[in-house]
């Protein structure tokens, strides 16, 4: 096993020029350039799950991962159980899907991995149970294909046969229609390419659940080959409404009534900063996820052993909720109200919520925008999410209460946003500062003795440290905060030309590190 203790070798790291250190003596440097103006990460309120607090805290324990992610998943994953079978209805003319996004937010050794496999195993398995028929209804798909394919053939015989005596020609027998091939049961997808969703949810009306292990690519990979299709088509889709899919390679455009497929899935911080300070325009996709970001939580061995059994029951019983039927047949989400005191609760949010965008700006203000829908839609699966763990044959609620409404609000208002806002944090951050925040972050974590500008730029491949103004604007912030001093205009060889711009680090900056 490697030690990771060990000393860091020369190999490990280039060789660098150790210079004198010029001037006065290092003043203290500034810690706060690491933190990336970032607050402070906010506790989950997991009294707010009400009976599932003790699941939970178990799966956490067992994952050994903070319960935010488990409690972010569980509920994610519950949204996507119930789907389109019911959409909550707040007043006339104001309605949210029940569908809900989350982004896992941590390190590779954070637990946001074994956290979402806590939370999606039993759908894996409720999936594994629908299909357990699937072989044989394919089978006599085969078989009755077959027949038809025969009575076509006969019919076909017969209608020529008709057409030359001068004859009617015969009706086509039922035998002779093709069968309808038989839809195998999804419930998890990992594909997020358009046409594949689509198709997914052309075939289960209910909903489906993306669950993918790094967001940040499937993000990134928007628009690369469809101009920017990617983006519309996943905001129609956490918006429930209806989208065709038309592309020449089909032969008939595919229709969906009310797109649906909640999303959950883990990004690392650098991955998360990168995106939102891309330089794109804010089209609101992002202010569309629930981010969990928690304070790391150390490696522990579980002292108990998780049942997954009353999470997956709970699951099924809300995953086999029936949808409603318009009067074309077509599968129609049922609308479950509020209750008349959740409606005014929810109406005292609105308008502090309005107050508090008045203090934000940029990203948070974006995110802030979706609070009072988001903590409508987290009132609907909460709601569900009780009674789902009630006695067995406890009468489905008739509309979301008081109790729930609070409970959304503030979950998304007391935990959601405040970590949204953390999130955004480097956002915030003029760009020099954002630049200064990569490079500093680079030098604690290689221990660097010293930095030069030139390779910043060319080798380091940091979001915003292009070119040579950016990374001297970024370096010149480090410097004000004693993080490191410019070495004199040296230079290479006896030709005049430009200095080096090399830099000595901080003392405490790499000694740390190595220690």
């Amino acid at each position: 096993m490697t030690d990771i203790f060990r000393p860091i070798t020369d190999d490990e790291f280039p060789p660098v020029e150790v210079y004198e250190t010029p001037g006065a003596p290092w003043e203290p440097l500034d810690e706060r350039l690491l933190n990336d103006g970032r607050q402070q990460a906010v506790p989950f309120p997991i009294e707010l799950l009400g009976p599932w607090k003790g699941w939970a805290c178990i799966a956490a324990e067992g994952a050994s991962a903070p319960v935010d992610f488990v409690a972010t998943g569980m509920i994610t994953a519950a949204a996507a159980a119930i789907g389109n079978a019911r959409r909550v209805t707040a007043w006339s003319g104001w309605s949210e899907p029940c569908c809900l996004w989350s982004i896992l937010v941590g390190l590779p050794s954070s637990g946001k991995s074994p956290a979402v496999t806590a939370v999606t195993n039993p759908i894996k398995d409720i999936e594994a149970e629908l299909c357990g028929d699937f072989p044989y209804r394919q089978s006599e798909f085969e078989r009755d294909k077959e027949v038809a394919k025969i009575s076509r053939s006969k019919w076909e015989d017969d209608v020529r046969t008709a057409v030359k005596s001068a004859h009617p020609a015969p009706d086509m027998p039922a035998l002779a229609q093709e069968p309808e091939p038989p839809v195998k049961p999804r419930c998890i997808i990992n594909d997020p390419t358009i046409e594949s969703v689509a198709r997914l949810q052309s075939r289960h009306p209910r909903g489906l659940l993306f669950v993918r292990d790094e967001l940040a690519g499937w993000i990134q990979g928007f628009g690369r080959y469809n101009s920017g299709a990617d983006r519309a088509f996943w905001i129609e889709c956490h918006g429930g409404r209806s989208y065709v899919v038309d592309r020449v390679k089909h032969e008939q455009a595919i229709s969906i009534r009310h797109l649906n497929s909640s999303v959950t899935g883990g990004m690392q911080p650098d991955r998360l900063s990168s995106l939102f300070i891309s330089g794109e325009d804010d089209d609101g996709l992002l202010a569309r996820f629930l981010i969990s970001w928690p304070e790391k939580v150390p490696p522990r061995r579980p002292n108990v052993a998780v049942d997954e059994t009353p999470y997956r029951e709970a699951l099924h019983q809300v995953m086999t909720l029936t949808m409603g039927v318009d009067e074309q047949g077509s599968a129609e989400p049922i609308d479950i109200p509020l209750a008349s005191d959740a409606a005014d609760t929810l109406q005292a949010y609105r308008e502090d919520n309005a107050r508090t965008e008045d203090t934000l700006s940029g990203l948070a203000l974006s995110h802030a925008g979706k609070g009072p829908g988001m903590a409508l839609r987290l009132a609907l699966v909460l709601e569900y999410l009780w009674w789902a763990a009630e006695p067995e044959g406890s009468p489905e609620p008739s509309e979301v209460s008081l109790k729930a409404m609070q409970a959304g609000i503030a979950l998304f208002d007391g935990y959601y946003l405040p970590t949204a806002i953390r999130a955004y944090g480097d956002a915030a951050l003029p760009k020099n500062e954002r630049g200064a925040a990569a490079i500093a972050r680079r030098i604690t974590k290689q221990g660097l003795r010293t930095v030069n500008a030139s390779q910043i730029r060319r080798g380091w491949r940091l979001p915003g440290l292009s070119t040579a103004d950016d990374v001297k604007e970024a370096l010149d912030v480090l410097e004000e905060g004693n993080w490191v001093k410019r070495v004199g205009n040296n230079r290479d060889g006896r030709s005049p030309g430009r200095g080096k711009s090399d830099y000595l680090v901080h003392p405490s900056a790499w000694s740390e590190a190595h220690e």
